[in-house]
């Protein structure tokens, strides 16, 4: 058996959690030797229980894995499992990083700059129209955009980020072979095509209650932070919102109508600190440092001599452009340049990598 088949094993046997099995890998060294233990050997670890000890033993290893393994040939999915060299680097880094994680599609080199849009099922259509817009701009700037591909606010996530040719990654709270909702199988293999679909349960998991807040501290762990869009004062967005919190991670709400139930929890956080925002600038200006690197990833590095030797009007119009945004009508403010001439000094620049142009029409270096 190997190192892979018997995390699979240890994933899939009931009442272990993470964390738990974790303390067995530190203990034993290795998943195949926690499953050639005998009970005295696993009661000597002081780790488990007695009814978690019985549910190692008595588990059909061999029956599981033969079908679970056909499963995930037949479905085409990857496994990601903790300790890989492509399990996701930041997901490792939560205390209860799944062990396994079940992946269809592929995930982006720059995952690690994903940002989270998530909120209600249940969402008003101010609610859908906003997380599509917020998606839409991170899609076209190449951010990688995580939901839960649950209805309501994470379905517009996912479809805005593929309306503007982005990726997407939907983490389940059921099994790779039991998509859910049943209405978004088409959108599971758009996202499939564009990004990844991810989950750490068995291929054939139903999408038990219980399984969502597993979710979502995963949709969390994936993300640099977490926008929530719309939540009642009790959705499930506000514990992937709790769990960011306890990874590290931003969180950022956007406020909704004072009269709508549905925004009640997004201004209770709110008032309890989280980022108010009312456009993706604000994100971004929060995560500056960090997205700087990759949004400029493409770009030539002037030197002083470059600089010198581009023609005048093209030089006046780069100056006013700096690492940070800045809008085409702050540049024709400041440029004595007329406007036709500054129109056509943006697109040469452009043209030779020395500026990008991010939607909006805003310029940066």
């Amino acid at each position: 058996m190997t190192r892979q088949e018997a995390l699979l094993i240890l994933n899939a046997i009931p009442a272990l959690s993470n964390k738990v099995i974790q303390k067995l890998l530190d203990f034993f060294g290795c998943p195949t030797k926690i499953l050639g233990s005998n009970q005295k050997e696993l009661q000597a670890s002081g780790i488990l229980r007695e009814q978690s000890i019985q549910n190692i033993l008595e588990f059909n290893h061999d029956g599981f894995l033969k079908n679970e393994l056909a499963l995930i040939q037949s479905h085409g999915v990857e496994l990601l499992c903790i300790g890989d060299d492509h399990y996701p680097e930041q997901l490792a880094t939560i205390p209860d990083a799944p062990v396994v994680l079940y992946m269809k599609g592929q995930l982006p080199k720059n995952h690690h700059i994903s940002l989270s849009i998530v909120g209600s099922r249940k969402a008003s259509v101010y609610g859908i129209n906003t997380a599509e817009q917020f998606a839409v701009r991170l899609g076209e700037l190449g951010i990688p955009v995580v939901s839960g591909m649950a209805r309501g606010v994470d379905t517009a996530a996912h479809r805005g980020t593929l309306k503007a040719g982005g990726i997407t990654i939907a983490v389940l709270g059921s099994g790779l072979a039991c998509i859910y909702p049943p209405e978004n199988k088409p959108l599971f293999s758009e996202i499939v095509s564009r990004g990844a679909v991810i989950s750490e349960f068995p291929m054939e998991s139903s999408p038990m209650p219980y399984n969502f807040p597993r979710r979502n501290r995963i949709i969390s762990g994936l993300s640099m932070g977490v926008i929530v869009v719309e939540a009642a004062l009790k959705s499930g967005a506000l514990i992937t919102a709790d769990f960011a919190l306890e990874q590290g991670r931003e969180v950022f709400a956007i406020p909704g109508r004072i009269d709508t139930p549905s925004a009640a929890g997004t201004h209770k956080m709110i008032q309890q600190g989280a980022h108010l925002i009312t456009d993706v600038d604000d994100v971004l200006q929060e995560f500056e440092l960090a997205l700087h690197g990759y949004l400029n990833n493409d770009f030539e590095q002037i030197d002083t001599d470059q600089e010198t030797t581009m023609p005048a009007i093209q030089r006046d119009v780069f100056q006013y452009i700096q690492d940070r945004p800045v809008h085409i009508d702050q540049i024709l403010e400041q440029s004595s340049q007329p406007s036709s001439d500054v129109y056509s000094a943006l697109i040469q620049l452009e043209m030779k990598k020395f500026i990008k142009q991010l939607p909006g029409k805003f310029f940066v270096r």
